[in-house]
């Protein structure tokens, strides 16, 4: 039996033992275990209590059991009389012709309910877990169920032994002889009080034997943590427990129509958010199909999510690009796993770092990966933390520690952290450093907390990841980092008509605009619709091209065939150099805002790959001059320029890396400052960019024509996806150009980013 039948499985036994009473009783009542104060006998007494009931247990007959049956005897489904043109016409009635009987419909739903219904079905979910079922079978140890209301022991630990456990010992031979002592662990009233073990968690750890202990590791004694086996929190409502749930309620069979009844549940973000009182109310309409009608109406009255101002998942972030939301599914698909107790949380990479320019869309990814887990999101920054008493130390670090505290209290949650390149860089020259030192410690200490803060997903935030302390962003605090781009022509495209909804905008115009704005990002393609409408108002109007390419050319530069020429050509020289030097270009795209030519490379740097990079970082430069006889302002506009790169670069090589023949290692500092280097450093810096550039141009001018065509081919298609050429002879096929033989100075394979020149040439 595979985990995930035996999932279902005991998930529907224990719902058949609440509604049928199927399943037999461990016992009428718990057994009582002896404490530290218990004598000999009492211990014995309580032993022979406890195998009595066992062997009632072993004796009773299991023969009607099967998966999902408890021990009612189902019967054939009507579906199997039927034609799949026949069941699809009850489904489309409203009828689940799986639910139903051959010779009797399932009838109405099961007789009222109270709140256990829906809290034994999520104790069964965490409970029926691999690792917990495991920890149950190897005898010993804590069994941790965290995240539940002390006012709420009672009932959860009743549902426990009544139902969950019964269930549990019916599905898994490994556990027929298992009774587990279940306790649970009270906050003290004292917090300077010594913390103590429950009693009957003291008296079963004694005997080498189990205990299921509801409560936070917290309350208990420092000690416990070595106990722990396995650790579990309810798993929210989702649609396979639905489902679950429905088999047993709802059906005379065992089975149910999954597809159509998924077809109409609610997302599972929303499902997770219903109150129990709502699951209640659904589960009484007298169909399967029609308790999913009931469920998605009253996911559909939620509020918005706590954290956020809507909830939002990630279907939600139009124009997401395929490699930025394939990460982000497998941290959902994680989340959801730790929350139905499939996986353990020291199996979960549970921190993320999302680069990326202003406008991409980060805040909003963090919040919708709290949507997609209906979780709430714990949001602040390095500005929110120096606010709280005007940037005093010991303020600060106060309100660091306040908001780590309060996600590992509202956990699941995500604790999102905006601006971490914010946080100074420490180093020994910087005159305020002692403050920066211990601002960036205190985060450090904060995020060594973060393994210990079961349910707790972390998701930082930057604009710049150099900007950002190496120790910030080290494997074990940020475990995936994930670059958050600029969408491309069809997501612009996406975005713009997600935000032109009801306006009528022929589908090319809207092609065009977003041609327009290659570059820009969704923040922006967002603020060119707001304007549109605007305009349109304002001429009282409907909304029309005419408002729509105005606002456009507010946004972004108007249409030039001069500039978007000279940014192809640009572009052109930097991939054309770098497939010339073995490096592989990803992908070329311009636009009236400039161009991007992302290459990868080594993760390391030589002194042959580090003059290699300069050379390419100096080509769009250099193409410039070659094919249009001069130079633009473009390559040394701001401190991501192509000129800002390539001195830095230059500045690494000759005085960081030990490339020339000093040893001497300047500080980071003199390198972003290069005015501070002396006069004869500052030409042998500029020697090492002449010599690229002039090596960059005698590369161009063999292969000027590949230039050109490329440009050609950038100037009409915008984005060219280079890496989805088949060879390396593709670019000159395409572009019906002669091939040139590669330079294979360093042929290995790509493995990081290298440059991306965001800004482009102005005319």
């Amino acid at each position: 039996m595979s985990n995930e039948i035996s999932l279902q499985t005991i998930i529907t036994a224990a719902v058949r033992a609440y509604l049928h009473g199927d399943l037999p009783d461990i016992g009428d009542d718990e057994p009582v275990l002896p404490t530290r104060s218990a004598t000999p006998d009492e211990i014995v007494a309580a032993l022979a209590e406890a195998e009595r009931q066992d062997d009632a247990v072993a004796d009773t007959d299991r023969s009607g059991s099967s998966p999902g049956s408890a021990r009612t005897e189902l019967r054939a489904p009507r579906a199997n009389q039927l034609t799949a043109a026949e069941i699809m016409g009850c489904i489309e009635r409203g009828e689940d012709p799986w639910a139903d009987a051959h010779d009797e419909a399932a009838g109405p739903g099961p007789a009222p309910l109270d709140q256990r219904f829906p809290r034994l079905t999520r104790a069964a979910a965490g409970l029926a877990a691999p690792a917990i079922r495991d920890a149950l079978a190897d005898q010993g140890g804590i069994i941790l169920i965290e995240g539940i209301d002390e006012a709420l022991f009672a009932t959860t630990r009743k549902i426990v032994w009544d139902y969950v456990l019964p269930a549990l010992r019916d599905a898994d031979p490994r556990l027929a002889d298992r009774i587990p002592a279940i306790d649970h662990a009270r906050a003290p009233e004292n917090r300077s009080r010594k913390r103590l073990y429950p009693e009957a968690t003291f008296a079963a750890l004694g005997r080498l034997e189990t205990c299921i202990v509801l409560g936070s590791l917290d309350h208990l004694p420092p000690e416990a943590e070595m106990f722990v086996a396995a650790r579990t929190r309810l798993p929210p409502i989702d649609a396979e427990i639905v489902l679950a749930m429905l088999r047993a309620s709802h059906s005379l069979t065992g089975l149910v129509a999954d597809d159509a009844i998924r077809d109409r549940l609610p997302p599972d973000a929303d499902l997770a958010r219903l109150p129990h009182l709502a699951i209640i109310a659904a589960f009484r309409a007298p169909t399967t199909l029609s308790v999913a009608d009931s469920l998605a109406r009253f996911a559909a009255r939620l509020p918005a999510s706590p954290g956020s101002a809507t909830r939002i998942t990630l279907d939600d972030v139009v124009g997401l690009p395929a490699e930025t939301r394939a990460p982000l599914d497998r941290l959902v698909a994680d989340g959801r796993a730790w929350l139905r107790g499939e996986v353990a949380w020291r199996d979960v990479p549970p921190s993320v770092l999302l680069h990326g320019r202003p406008g991409t869309g980060k805040t909003r990814l963090a919040h919708a990966v709290a949507g997609e887990l209906g979780c709430p999101v714990i949001a602040t920054s390095y500005a929110g933390w120096q606010s709280e008493g005007a940037g005093h130390l010991g303020t600060m670090l106060a309100a660091m520690r306040a908001s780590f505290d309060a996600a590992r209290n509202s956990a699941p949650c995500i604790l999102f952290i905006d601006e971490l390149d914010s946080f100074p860089v420490r180093r020994s020259d910087h005159h305020n450093d002692r403050y920066d030192t211990k601002i960036v410690n205190g985060l450090l200490a904060e995020m060594n907390r973060l393994p210990g803060m079961e349910g707790v997903i972390f998701i930082g935030a930057t604009n710049e990841p150099a900007a950002v302390d190496p120790a910030i962003l080290r494997s074990g605090r940020l475990d995936t980092t994930i670059c958050v781009a600029p969408p491309d022509r069809a997501g612009l495209a996406d975005i713009l008509t997600f935000y032109l909804r009801g306006a009528e905008i022929p589908k090319t115009v809207i092609e065009s605009i977003a041609a327009q704005l290659l570059g820009l990002t969704g923040a922006d393609a967002e603020t060119v619709v707001k304007r549109a409408r605007s305009l349109a108002r304002m001429s009282e109007t409907s909304l029309s091209e005419t408002h729509l390419r105005a606002a456009a050319d507010q946004v972004a530069q108007p249409e030039d065939a001069a500039r978007l020429r000279r940014i192809a050509v640009h572009e052109a020289g930097h991939a054309v150099v770098a497939r010339a030097l073995g490096m592989a270009v990803e992908r070329v795209t311009i636009g009236m805002s400039g161009g991007e030519t992302p290459t990868r490379g080594l993760p390391y740097m030589t002194p042959d790959s580090a003059r290699d990079r300069l050379t390419v970082i100096m080509s769009g430069r250099a193409a410039e001059e070659l094919i249009l006889g001069d130079v633009s302002s473009g390559s040394g506009t701001s401190s991501g320029s192509d000129l800002a790169n390539a001195t830095t670069l230059a500045a690494q090589m000759h005085y960081q890396w030990g490339f020339s023949k000093s040893l001497i290692r300047i500080p980071d500092s003199a390198v972003e400052d290069i005015l501070r280097l002396p006069a004869q450093d500052r030409c042998e810096i500029d020697d090492l960019l002449q010599g690229a550039a002039a090596q960059a141009n005698r590369i161009l001018k063999d292969r000027r024509r590949e230039v050109e065509a490329l440009a050609d081919r950038l100037v009409d298609e915008r984005e060219i996806d280079l890496e989805a050429e088949e060879d390396d002879r593709t670019i000159e096929e395409k572009t019906r150009d002669g091939c040139h033989p590669r330079i294979d100075a360093h042929a290995s394979p790509p493995v990081m980013p290298l440059i991306g020149d965001a800004t482009g040439p102005d005319p």
